[in-house]
């Protein structure tokens, strides 16, 4: 299988997963898939129908000459293991490199568009490099979400989900009028304090 070589004169910025367990897809999940229920972490869910073989991605790689449909499928399936939607970020940010153009003068990169991206994908452990569009095919992504996840890795933010984290659920009136005394009750006493200071 071919590797792929960058040229000596390319800045690599190379992403690291902070979790790399979960790359090591030879392990099960059962750890991971206990602890994210003791945490009551958001579960992500394959998309219906499961994997379309991929066919045709890219004119210039033609990626999907190197899979199989089995291999494919393996992928696909791996990848939804992994059961929440942080993890599977942290998995695919680590599928991910960025190459920065070459520059006369050092500037922070701020927009994703200045920055090449190299795709791989996990194949029993081993990273194959494919282009876009086969990564988001065969692990049943969309491009959004890659889009996500390196704007993400740009601007250094948490690759962390925080969706559903925080209740919407509105708080019962004891709930609500015990806040609120609190509130009162603590200003009151700064009031005293401030009087007190001020004779």
């Amino acid at each position: 299988m071919a590797t792929h070589e960058i040229a000596a004169n390319a800045t690599t910025i190379m992403i690291f997963p902070a979790n790399p367990e979960i790359l090591d897809v030879n392990v099960t999940n059962d750890d991971i898939n206990q602890y994210e229920e003791e945490m009551d972490i958001d579960y992500a869910s394959p998309p219906e129908g499961g994997l379309t073989p991929v066919t045709k991605c890219c004119l210039k790689r033609q990626c999907f000459t190197k899979f199989a449909p089995q291999v494919q499928e393996d992928c696909f399936n791996r990848f939804w293991c992994i059961r929440s939607k942080t993890n599977q970020n942290y998995f695919l940010a680590g599928l991910m490199s960025a190459d920065e153009p070459k520059r006369t003068v050092q500037k922070p990169v701020r927009h994703n568009k200045s920055v090449s991206w190299t795709y791989f994908v996990d194949v029993r452990g081993k990273k194959v490099q494919v282009c876009q569009n086969f990564l988001t095919a065969v692990y049943g992504i969309s491009s959004s979400k890659i889009q996500t996840i390196q704007h993400k890795l740009l601007n250094g933010s948490s690759l962390d989900d925080l969706r559903g984290r925080f209740s919407k659920r509105k708080k019962s009136d004891h709930d609500s009028q015990h806040v609120t005394l609190d509130v009162v009750s603590f200003q009151t006493t700064d009031k005293k304090v401030r009087k007190k200071k001020v004779k």
